[in-house]
């Protein structure tokens, strides 16, 4: 049986149900038939192109807390 390859324009629409509707990947491929390899692959993909583009980054939070405690 052939696999059918999905669009870069059919992730971006499928993630972007997944990434506001607050599901874990596991959950949201069962729901939707999707492979999760190919879902986690595009998540990769399209989440570092998402990061860029609404200018989000990860930084470092320090605890000052925790530290104090150590």
């Amino acid at each position: 049986m052939e696999r059918e390859r999905k669009s870069r324009e059919y992730w971006e629409d499928q993630l972007s149900e997944y990434w506001d509707g607050g599901l874990s990947i596991e959950e949201y491929c069962e729901l939707k038939d999707l492979q999760r390899e190919s879902a986690r692959r595009w998540i990769r993909r399209l989440g570092k192109e998402r990061g860029k583009e609404t200018g989000l980054e990860l930084v470092e939070v320090k605890n000052e807390a925790a530290i104090m405690m150590l």
